[in-house]
């Protein structure tokens, strides 16, 4: 969910179902949890709404049917056996680090997924600004100096579509 919603971890895990519309297909940011505590997300701009792609909307329903009976609305989407949060490093090792092995891709980390959602949509060629709302970043700046990143084959193919047009 954080690689096509840009999410921070933390969001992720204080998701609340009153926070999340399915018939719209928004998410409502308003919550954070960091070592089991919960808080307001990081910063004032974290604060927002984020679209969600009928994807996200289907598996977010299909889970919110697995749970077999309708969630409280104060109910953590994503809850521990306990119904609290999850602890972020546990996830880690116990479920991210293995998905990564299983799918033969590098490790990468929660904040990585971020970096990602970041230069994916910049490699689609969605604006700067677009990618700082859907990062819920202050400053574009951040958004595009700091969490995009060249995809190498991506220069290849400006190289090669520079010389169709220049000619040999």
């Amino acid at each position: 969910m954080m690689k096509v919603t840009g999410c921070r971890i933390g969001e992720v895990l204080a998701l609340r179902w009153k926070h999340v519309d399915l018939n719209r297909g928004v998410l409502h940011i308003r919550e954070s949890v960091y070592q089991g505590h919960f808080g307001s997300p990081k910063t004032s701009s974290s604060i927002g709404d984020l679209p969600l792609g009928p994807t996200v909307v289907n598996a977010l329903s299909r889970h919110r049917q697995k749970q077999g009976i309708e969630p409280h609305p104060d109910a953590l989407v994503f809850p521990n056996e306990k119904g609290g949060p999850h602890d972020t490093h546990n996830l880690l090792w116990r479920v991210l680090y293995p998905a990564c092995k299983t799918a033969g891709v590098p490790r990468v980390s929660w904040h990585g997924l971020r970096h990602s959602h970041a230069t994916l949509l910049n490699s689609q060629g969605e604006s700067v600004k677009t990618i700082q709302a859907q990062l819920r970043h202050s400053s574009a700046r951040v958004s595009l100096e700091i969490y995009t990143h060249e995809v190498p084959q991506h220069q290849r193919d400006a190289v090669e579509r520079l010389e169709q047009v220049i000619g040999p």
